[in-house]
């Protein structure tokens, strides 16, 4: 599958994902040819359940069979990005105010790492609050990489 192939299903998702109330965070395809797997990430604010995956999937499979310009076998899997995937998108930090993060990002050239609170997030920043108590305020256009840690 091409980059192009790509970039058109992922631009093919928008009106499947809106009717579902879901929102496009990743389109991984991984395997070889003649055998791929499709993994489809999407999210919502209030989260995504399996019978959304599931209805997303009985959608978009159709779509993936018409731009697999060489009719690969494929497995399509449609998940919510769980914990182990970075956080890709500033709308994807909301529901997650009071959680621990780890934030990776660039500052003046220099590379920063700091693991807190997340307290409060606006269009353009993140608020981070560390155990020691110090603010740190990170603006997403600096951010590299941002997970969620369990709480276990």
């Amino acid at each position: 599958m091409t980059a192009l192939e790509k970039q058109q299903i992922s631009d093919s998702l928008g009106p499947v994902l809106n009717a579902h109330g879901v929102y496009f965070i990743d389109l991984v395809i991984r395997g070889h040819q003649g055998r791929r797997v499709f993994e489809l990430y999407i999210d919502s604010d209030s989260g995504v359940s399996t019978d959304t995956c599931a209805e997303v999937s009985r959608e978009v499979g159709p779509l993936i069979e018409r731009l697999n310009s060489r009719r690969d076998d494929y497995t399509l899997v449609v998940s919510s990005p769980g914990l182990d995937r970075p956080l890709r998108f500033p709308r994807q930090y909301r529901k997650h105010i009071g959680y621990r993060l780890i934030v990776k990002w660039n500052d003046a050239g220099e590379s920063r790492k700091a693991e807190g609170i997340l307290e409060k997030v606006d269009e353009a920043f993140l608020l981070l609050r560390t155990d020691d108590e110090k603010e740190i305020a990170i603006s997403f256009e600096r951010v590299v990489e941002a997970r969620v840690k369990p709480r276990w």
